[in-house]
């Protein structure tokens, strides 16, 4: 698209639209990812996939030949969708991924709202947790607060591998909780060596 030609508010408009428009695209383009990859699974559609010539033997193997830069992500989405089995997914399917947290941990009656169905479609994180904060405050909600990391190709790799085997094994089920794991793990770790050091120090002392 050209857009030195067009005047400046008109150039405002068409790419102001364009922009909001891939922004509602890639917000429910995690919903379809996390709902193609349960009918797979469901269904073992798996099997009738090929890699170099032959079917994959499980799904795992699947995500990871369809989706060899982004199988964490599947995974991620998988375990949103299923965490909402209590929603329909032509529902599910509209939700905005920033608010799939949210609404895992709202009851079951409170997220088959449709005030808040919509909300969780159409809203920003910060405007979804304030509606239901307003609409239903007995609901133990927290706010999303986004972390960008960056990470070289071949540390990505590693993280990603390690996300999506805990996935599979059931340790975690998306990244900010395994991160969140690691990190109290960690901590824990620390905590016990210092206590450990200064016991230590006690005794020389």
């Amino acid at each position: 698209m050209n857009y030195t030609a067009l005047p400046d508010a008109e150039a405002s408009q068409l790419i102001s639209e364009q922009l909001q428009s891939y922004d509602r695209e890639h917000e429910r383009r995690y919903a379809a990812i996390g709902l193609a990859a349960l009918e797979c699974e469901r269904r073992e559609l798996w099997k009738h996939w090929q890699v170099d010539g032959f079917p994959c033997r499980s799904f795992a193997g699947w995500v990871r030949a369809v989706c060899p830069h982004a199988y964490s992500t599947v995974y991620a989405a998988l375990a949103d969708v299923k965490a909402l089995a209590d929603v329909p997914l032509d529902d599910i399917a509209q939700i905005r991924e920033s608010n799939f947290y949210t609404m895992k941990g709202l009851s079951t009656s409170v997220r088959r709202d449709p005030e808040v169905l919509h909300a969780a479609s159409q809203s920003s994180n910060a405007a979804f947790v304030s509606f239901v904060q307003d609409k239903h405050p007995g609901q133990a909600i927290e706010r999303v607060q986004p972390m960008k990391l960056t990470f070289t190709a071949s540390q990505r790799a590693v993280v990603d591998e390690a996300i999506a085997k805990a996935k599979e094994r059931g340790d975690a089920n998306s990244a900010p909780e395994w991160v969140e794991r690691m990190a109290a793990e960690y901590l824990d770790d620390v905590r016990l060596d210092e206590s450990y050091q200064g016991n230590v120090t006690e005794v020389v002392q």
